[in-house]
């Protein structure tokens, strides 16, 4: 499963514009100060873990992870 993890990644949209099958969306969060800021989500329904998205996130929030070793605190789905 490809995860993003929410610390690292700033919304840039490479991951969005690099998809080749639109798996991959930005949604807003709201900070607890009130921020509003992006994050990249990936829909595992859709997803295909071909790995464009890992090599073009120029923040490396985005990776191939285990199942198993998924923290839900660190991803976004």
């Amino acid at each position: 499963m490809i995860v993003v993890e929410q610390n690292k990644c700033v919304g840039c949209r490479t991951c969005v514009y690099s998809c080749p099958i639109g798996a991959v969306d930005l949604i807003k969060l709201t900070t607890e100060n009130g921020e509003v800021s992006s994050i990249a989500m990936i829909d595992p329904t859709v997803c295909g873990i071909c790995g464009v998205c890992i090599d073009r996130c120029p923040k490396r929030a985005v990776s191939l992870q285990d199942d198993k070793k998924i923290n839900e605190s660190n991803l976004v789905s």
